[in-house]
Protein backbone atom coordinates (compact mmCIF):
# COMPACT_ATOMS: atom_id res chain seq x y z
CA UNK A 1 0.00 0.00 0.00
CA UNK A 2 1.18 3.54 -1.15
CA UNK A 3 0.26 6.14 1.24
CA UNK A 4 0.90 9.56 0.96
CA UNK A 5 1.19 12.60 3.16
CA UNK A 6 2.00 15.96 1.16
CA UNK A 7 0.59 17.33 4.57
CA UNK A 8 -2.47 19.58 4.36
CA UNK A 9 -1.31 23.44 4.73
CA UNK A 10 -2.85 25.05 7.84
CA UNK A 11 -3.37 28.81 8.14
CA UNK A 12 -0.09 28.71 10.45
CA UNK A 13 2.34 26.96 7.42
CA UNK A 14 0.42 27.85 3.95
CA UNK A 15 3.57 29.25 1.87
CA UNK A 16 3.62 28.55 -1.82
CA UNK A 17 5.62 25.79 -2.83
CA UNK A 18 8.04 26.17 -5.50
CA UNK A 19 10.75 23.78 -7.14
CA UNK A 20 10.10 20.20 -8.25
CA UNK A 21 8.78 17.60 -6.00
CA UNK A 22 11.07 15.88 -3.09
CA UNK A 23 10.19 12.68 -1.78
CA UNK A 24 10.52 11.35 1.28
CA UNK A 25 10.55 7.46 2.29
CA UNK A 26 11.36 5.29 4.83
CA UNK A 27 13.23 1.83 3.29
CA UNK A 28 13.77 0.70 6.81
CA UNK A 29 10.38 1.40 7.87
CA UNK A 30 10.40 -0.14 11.16
CA UNK A 31 13.61 1.56 12.32
CA UNK A 32 13.09 2.88 15.67
CA UNK A 33 14.61 4.86 19.02
CA UNK A 34 14.91 2.48 21.61
CA UNK A 35 14.24 5.90 24.85
CA UNK A 36 10.87 5.94 22.93
CA UNK A 37 9.58 2.79 21.49
CA UNK A 38 11.65 0.83 24.02
CA UNK A 39 13.18 -1.44 21.11
CA UNK A 40 15.09 -0.02 18.17
CA UNK A 41 13.22 -1.96 15.61
CA UNK A 42 8.81 -2.82 14.88
CA UNK A 43 9.33 -5.19 12.74
CA UNK A 44 6.17 -5.33 10.43
CA UNK A 45 4.55 -1.89 11.62
CA UNK A 46 6.23 2.14 10.99
CA UNK A 47 8.64 2.55 13.58
CA UNK A 48 9.59 6.00 15.07
CA UNK A 49 11.79 6.86 11.74
CA UNK A 50 8.42 7.79 10.37
CA UNK A 51 7.84 10.47 12.29
CA UNK A 52 10.90 11.66 11.83
CA UNK A 53 10.12 11.64 7.78
CA UNK A 54 6.87 13.18 8.83
CA UNK A 55 8.72 16.14 10.48
CA UNK A 56 11.04 16.47 7.76
CA UNK A 57 7.60 16.67 5.52
CA UNK A 58 6.27 19.57 7.65
CA UNK A 59 9.36 21.55 8.20
CA UNK A 60 9.85 20.97 4.42
CA UNK A 61 6.64 22.71 3.23
CA UNK A 62 6.82 25.54 5.90
CA UNK A 63 10.37 26.75 3.82
CA UNK A 64 8.38 26.55 0.35
CA UNK A 65 9.79 23.19 -0.81
CA UNK A 66 7.42 20.82 -2.45
CA UNK A 67 7.90 17.40 -0.40
CA UNK A 68 5.79 14.34 0.04
CA UNK A 69 6.44 12.22 2.20
CA UNK A 70 5.35 8.41 0.91
CA UNK A 71 5.28 6.15 4.56
CA UNK A 72 5.14 2.75 2.79
CA UNK A 73 6.35 0.10 4.86
CA UNK A 74 9.30 -1.74 2.58
CA UNK A 75 10.76 -4.10 5.20
CA UNK A 76 8.02 -6.28 6.22
CA UNK A 77 10.70 -8.74 4.51
CA UNK A 78 14.14 -7.15 5.17
CA UNK A 79 16.16 -9.02 2.51
CA UNK A 80 13.51 -6.83 -0.21
CA UNK A 81 13.34 -3.59 1.67
CA UNK A 82 15.55 -1.97 -1.41
CA UNK A 83 13.60 -4.06 -4.12
CA UNK A 84 10.29 -2.75 -2.42
CA UNK A 85 12.03 1.22 -1.86
CA UNK A 86 12.84 1.10 -5.98
CA UNK A 87 8.95 0.29 -6.45
CA UNK A 88 8.20 3.61 -5.09
CA UNK A 89 10.79 5.48 -6.69
CA UNK A 90 9.68 4.40 -9.61
CA UNK A 91 6.11 5.10 -9.21
CA UNK A 92 7.07 8.63 -8.12
CA UNK A 93 8.63 9.62 -10.90
CA UNK A 94 6.56 8.27 -13.28
CA UNK A 95 3.98 10.29 -11.45
CA UNK A 96 5.97 13.26 -11.15
CA UNK A 97 7.68 15.19 -14.69
CA UNK A 98 9.96 17.79 -12.58
CA UNK A 99 11.86 15.93 -8.95
CA UNK A 100 14.05 17.93 -7.23
CA UNK A 101 15.20 15.42 -4.76
CA UNK A 102 15.21 12.16 -2.97
CA UNK A 103 15.84 11.19 0.21
CA UNK A 104 15.85 7.74 1.95
CA UNK A 105 15.46 8.32 5.48
CA UNK A 106 16.92 6.28 8.03
CA UNK A 107 18.27 6.05 11.77
CA UNK A 108 21.87 3.98 12.34
CA UNK A 109 23.08 1.92 14.73
CA UNK A 110 26.53 1.21 16.06
CA UNK A 111 27.09 -2.34 17.43
CA UNK A 112 27.53 -2.41 21.14
CA UNK A 113 26.65 1.20 21.45
CA UNK A 114 24.02 1.49 24.47
CA UNK A 115 24.81 5.69 24.83
CA UNK A 116 23.19 8.29 22.61
CA UNK A 117 25.62 10.69 20.37
CA UNK A 118 24.34 14.24 20.53
CA UNK A 119 25.64 17.47 19.31
CA UNK A 120 24.40 20.99 21.17
CA UNK A 121 23.10 23.34 19.16
CA UNK A 122 21.56 26.53 19.89
CA UNK A 123 21.15 24.84 23.85
CA UNK A 124 19.48 21.89 22.28
CA UNK A 125 20.52 18.29 22.00
CA UNK A 126 20.06 17.07 18.40
CA UNK A 127 21.07 13.71 16.80
CA UNK A 128 23.65 14.04 14.39
CA UNK A 129 22.64 13.34 10.76
CA UNK A 130 24.92 10.98 8.71
CA UNK A 131 25.08 11.45 4.96
CA UNK A 132 25.24 7.86 2.83
CA UNK A 133 26.18 8.25 -1.06
CA UNK A 134 26.32 4.96 -2.73
CA UNK A 135 29.11 4.63 -5.62
CA UNK A 136 29.45 2.58 -9.00
CA UNK A 137 32.15 0.24 -7.16
CA UNK A 138 29.12 -2.49 -7.34
CA UNK A 139 27.12 -1.80 -10.60
CA UNK A 140 26.94 1.15 -12.67
CA UNK A 141 26.00 4.53 -11.27
CA UNK A 142 26.23 7.55 -13.59
CA UNK A 143 24.95 9.89 -11.14
CA UNK A 144 27.18 9.23 -8.27
CA UNK A 145 29.22 12.14 -8.20
CA UNK A 146 26.20 14.52 -8.39
CA UNK A 147 24.76 13.04 -5.49
CA UNK A 148 28.02 13.43 -3.83
CA UNK A 149 28.48 16.74 -4.59
CA UNK A 150 24.56 17.54 -3.60
CA UNK A 151 25.58 15.96 -0.16
CA UNK A 152 28.77 18.40 0.30
CA UNK A 153 26.98 21.59 0.02
CA UNK A 154 24.41 20.20 2.26
CA UNK A 155 27.61 19.59 4.75
CA UNK A 156 29.00 22.67 3.82
CA UNK A 157 25.46 25.33 4.67
CA UNK A 158 24.84 22.91 7.30
CA UNK A 159 28.61 23.34 9.07
CA UNK A 160 28.24 27.47 8.38
CA UNK A 161 24.30 27.66 10.05
CA UNK A 162 24.69 24.74 12.43
CA UNK A 163 28.03 23.25 13.40
CA UNK A 164 28.18 19.17 13.77
CA UNK A 165 24.40 18.95 12.70
CA UNK A 166 25.98 16.84 9.60
CA UNK A 167 28.48 14.59 11.35
CA UNK A 168 29.82 13.25 8.07
CA UNK A 169 29.63 12.55 3.96
CA UNK A 170 30.48 8.91 3.58
CA UNK A 171 30.50 7.08 0.41
CA UNK A 172 29.79 3.11 0.17
CA UNK A 173 29.61 0.40 -2.26
CA UNK A 174 25.98 -0.20 -2.60
CA UNK A 175 23.52 2.01 -4.87
CA UNK A 176 20.74 2.51 -2.25
CA UNK A 177 18.44 3.30 -4.90
CA UNK A 178 20.13 6.65 -5.78
CA UNK A 179 20.80 5.86 -9.41
CA UNK A 180 17.49 6.69 -10.25
CA UNK A 181 18.15 10.60 -9.39
CA UNK A 182 20.78 13.30 -9.20
CA UNK A 183 20.16 14.31 -6.06
CA UNK A 184 19.24 11.34 -4.22
CA UNK A 185 20.59 10.80 -0.42
CA UNK A 186 20.50 8.82 2.70
CA UNK A 187 19.87 10.48 5.89
CA UNK A 188 20.57 9.05 8.90
CA UNK A 189 18.87 10.74 11.94
CA UNK A 190 21.42 9.88 15.10
CA UNK A 191 21.20 6.49 16.38
CA UNK A 192 18.56 4.35 18.00
CA UNK A 193 19.68 5.81 21.60
CA UNK A 194 18.87 9.34 20.60
CA UNK A 195 15.24 10.01 21.72
CA UNK A 196 12.81 10.85 18.84
CA UNK A 197 12.75 14.60 19.96
CA UNK A 198 16.61 15.06 19.28
CA UNK A 199 16.31 13.27 15.57
CA UNK A 200 12.79 15.57 14.94
CA UNK A 201 15.07 18.49 16.07
CA UNK A 202 17.63 17.12 13.62
CA UNK A 203 15.34 16.83 10.79
CA UNK A 204 14.11 20.91 11.64
CA UNK A 205 17.12 22.13 10.94
CA UNK A 206 17.97 19.74 7.85
CA UNK A 207 14.86 21.10 6.27
CA UNK A 208 16.15 24.90 6.79
CA UNK A 209 19.70 23.77 5.43
CA UNK A 210 17.97 21.97 2.13
CA UNK A 211 16.17 25.31 1.58
CA UNK A 212 19.21 27.12 1.58
CA UNK A 213 21.55 24.73 -1.06
CA UNK A 214 18.00 25.13 -2.92
CA UNK A 215 17.99 28.73 -3.44
CA UNK A 216 21.82 28.54 -4.28
CA UNK A 217 20.96 26.75 -6.70
CA UNK A 218 18.50 28.15 -8.06
CA UNK A 219 15.02 25.48 -7.34
CA UNK A 220 13.93 27.76 -5.25
CA UNK A 221 12.60 31.21 -5.34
Amino acid sequence: EIVSESAPDTAETAVKLSGGKILLYCTHSAESYIPDEGKARVDGKRGLINEVARRLNTEMRKEGLNSEFINTIHDSDYLISYSNSRNTIKSFLAQNKSVAAMFDIHRDSIAGATKAETVMINGKKCAPILIIVGTNERKPHPNWKDNLAFAQALYKVSEAKYPGLIKDVRTKAGTYNQEYHKNALLLEFGYDYNTLAEAQYAATLFSDVLAEVMRQEGSLQ
